[in-house]
Parts: structure tokens; C-alpha cells; sequence
């Protein structure tokens, strides 16, 4: 079978970018042909109009020549992405939301499988942590937020409004905080 994945990024340790890596490599396992189209991929294996719209995209974020790029970028890949899908025999979509914008761009829903992200087991395994290593508190409820917090592309802005209803609670957030935000937000 031929297979193509047009995407920003195919990279084991990047939320979609991991997606986009399983769903290759197995591809790759089960000796189906694949053409990677991507900015960056993972160098073991050498869509998005909704991104386009979103709020927290790099060209409503940088109003210069590099924000200009990258709308032209989105909006061309877009394009081409949706002849891709409607074009598909098959579709994987990670969500029902990530099924019904697709359906939604003209894709049948009959081709389109829902998948939902799994964790892989062997390398994310539970462990016992030295939270005070960390500079976590014991024994309370810990949550954990991994994502970008430069821009409000992860709704860390809700996370910190719904936290105030769960005071007992605790988050610990993995990000770069330079030019964050949301900085404040978490003192308050």
C-alpha cells in the first residue's frame, strides 16, 4: 500500500509529532511504502486548516515577514492536505474531533477510523520519583502539564481557571517560560 503523511512534524518526543512517528514507523513495520512530507523527521525513519484559524498560529502571534511565511505555509498546505484526504481510501484520526473536521472538509465519514493517542508502556513507565528532587510537594495530588506555555495554543489559561475549583490540586508545569505569559497567571 501506498501511504503519505503531510504534517509539520514526525518526531518521537513532540504530543502530535509523537503521533505522526508511531503511525509511520508502524507503516514502515508492516512494509507499506511511505512518503514523509514534514519540516522535521526523525532522523531513524528519513494538516492542518484548523491550525489556520486557531487563535494561538504563529502569524496571529508575529505580525512580521516570518508570521507572513508561515500563513502562507499553513494556508498552501492546507490546501493540498484536503485533495490528499478526499483522495484517501483511508483515514486514521486520532480524535472524533479530529474525525468530524475532517468530515467536515468533505472527507466520507465511512473511510475515516478513529484511533485514539496511546502511551507507549515501555518507555513512559510509572516510576517511584523523588517529588522533593523536584521541588514538589508530598503527599498531595499532583497534576502534570507538558505542553507550550508562550503562547495560548494549549489552553494553559484554562487549566489555571479550573485549578481554582480544585484547591487541593497540585500542578507542576514542563515548559520553556521565557516570553510566557502565563507567568503571572500561575503567582496568582
Amino acid at each position: 500500500m501506498k501511504l503519505g503523511i503531510v504534517t509539520h512534524s514526525v518526531m518521537k518526543g513532540e504530543g502530535q509529532g509523537r503521533v505522526n512517528y508511531e503511525v509511520a514507523r508502524e507503516a514502515i513495520r508492516r512494509g507499506h511504502h511511505l512518503a514523509l512530507l514534514a519540516s522535521r523527521i526523525a532522523p531513524e525513519l528519513q494538516v492542518h486548516s484548523s491550525w489556520l484559524r486557531s487563535p494561538a498560529h504563529i502569524s496571529r502571534v508575529r505580525r512580521d515577514w516570518y508570521g507572513a511565511y508561515q500563513w502562507l505555509f499553513t494556508a498552501l498546505n492546507a490546501r493540498w492536505e484536503k485533495q490528499a484526504f478526499r483522495q484517501a481510501k483511508c483515514l486514521v484520526a486520532v480524535s472524533d474531533k479530529v474525525k468530524e473536521e475532517l468530515t467536515d472538509i468533505g472527507v466520507p465519514k465511512e473511510s475515516i477510523r478513529v484511533i485514539i493517542n496511546g502511551v507507549d508502556l515501555q518507555e513512559f513507565s510509572p516510576g517511584v520519583a523523588d517529588r522533593k528532587k523536584l521541588s514538589l510537594p508530598d503527599g498531595v495530588p499532583l497534576a502534570l502539564f507538558i505542553g507550550e506555555i508562550r503562547t495560548p495554543r494549549k489552553n494553559l489559561d484554562t487549566v489555571f481557571n479550573a485549578l481554582v475549583q480544585v484547591p487541593e490540586l497540585h500542578l507542576a508545569i514542563v515548559g520553556t517560560t521565557e516570553g510566557s505569559p502565563y507567568l503571572q497567571l500561575a503567582e496568582r
